[in-house]
């Protein structure tokens, strides 16, 4: 009977203790400690040359960006929103060149793809840390750095989503938009984007 008593209690503690360690786990996940790092030491927000870009039906649109790529490693940041209208839509970003560029794009309906040039190395699929409907989500890319010279790290709101070798990509950042609906424009809001590098 005493016994029952005493792993009745230590049962009780052993629970509590798992709690407050659970609880101390999401409050430095929400503070942000598990955050990927930065390639580089600074952070600089960038102009963008639109704000909103209207997407006509079954077509892609592209924008550079009049910035260069740094020449050391760097990452990328760009936060956008599905505005209104075709929800069979991706937005996104591009960086390299039209010949050899790698490309992040997101759906309001909750899909991602990665393509390196004409290649989907993740074709769309859906993925649950992608913010559906008029939700911003943010698209991070490292390249180099702590990935490693040649390689690439694609997040979603903050979540890995694929990492893998592409190479040296020179060129300009973009700004990626697609429609696959027939009749519907799609309208994306391009709310921000900054670059993280050692330059200045």
């Amino acid at each position: 009977m005493l016994t029952t008593v005493y792993l009745g209690r230590a049962a009780g503690w052993l629970g509590l203790l798992l709690l407050l360690v659970l609880a101390a786990g999401l409050a430095l996940v929400s503070a942000g400690m598990f955050d990927p790092p930065l390639n580089g030491t600074v952070w600089r927000e960038r102009p963008l040359p639109l704000s909103t870009q209207t997407i006509p039906p079954e077509s892609h649109t592209l924008v550079w960006l009049d910035e260069p790529l740094p020449d050391t490693d760097y990452s990328l940041r760009l936060t956008a929103v599905h505005q209104s209208g075709e929800p069979d839509a991706g937005y996104g970003l591009m960086v390299g060149s039209e010949g050899r560029s790698l490309a992040v794009l997101v759906s309001p309906l909750g899909y991602v793809t990665v393509r390196l040039g004409e290649t989907a190395v993740v074709p769309w699929q859906p993925w649950p840390h992608v913010r559906t409907g008029m939700e911003p989500n943010e698209i991070w890319l490292n390249m180099g750095g702590v990935e490693g010279n040649g390689r690439a790290a694609v997040r979603i709101n903050r979540e890995l989503l694929w990492t893998g070798e592409v190479g040296v990509l020179a060129g300009q950042v973009g700004l990626v938009g697609e429609s696959h609906g027939r009749r519907e424009t799609a309208v994306v809001r391009w709310e921000k984007w900054e670059i993280g590098d050692s330059a200045d």
